[in-house]
């Protein structure tokens, strides 16, 4: 596939997980972000953009420029193909570390795959996997299921 068709696909299906997330959080005191806030891991001292970023209750920030977060509760990363080994693994080891996260969510861009890292205990990390278009993935984190069905639905 050409990487402008990718890009506009990964694009699109990113608009979309923001979208569904916050419809669904519209009567909750949650607020969801994209890929313009940084989010510190203290466990190593660097600073990551995740695609989108959900925090629940009051923000904490670095300084008083409010550009990065140090209490995320939910981060999304939409696949590509470049970046699909380190979302999954260097950067989830990472923001895994986080005290405030409780979940994380890799979603293909190019089928109906969601990996849904879910924590259990204070640093236990359970994995789900979900590939039916027609499935919802319960984010128990922030009391949202977003339908699979919407969220893939301009992807053939």
């Amino acid at each position: 596939m050409p990487w402008a068709e990718r890009a506009a696909i990964m694009c699109g299906l990113f608009l979309t997980l923001v979208q569904a997330v916050g419809l669904l959080l519209r009567s909750k005191r949650c607020e969801v972000a994209s890929t313009d806030l940084r989010v510190w891991i203290p466990a190593s001292g660097l600073y990551t953009y995740p695609d989108v970023v959900v925090t629940c209750g009051a923000e904490n920030f670095q300084d008083d420029h409010f550009d990065v977060l140090l209490n995320p509760m939910l981060i999304i990363e939409v696949l590509s193909p470049s970046a699909e080994d380190y979302d999954r693994g260097h950067k989830f080891c990472g923001v895994s570390k986080i005290p405030s996260m409780r979940e994380n969510l890799t979603v293909a861009q190019d089928r109906c795959f969601v990996e849904q890292w879910i924590k259990r205990e204070s640093t236990e990390w359970m994995p789900v996997s979900f590939t039916n278009s027609n499935a919802t993935v319960p984010l128990d984190s922030i009391g949202v299921a977003p339908a699979l069905a919407y969220v893939y639905r301009n992807i053939v």
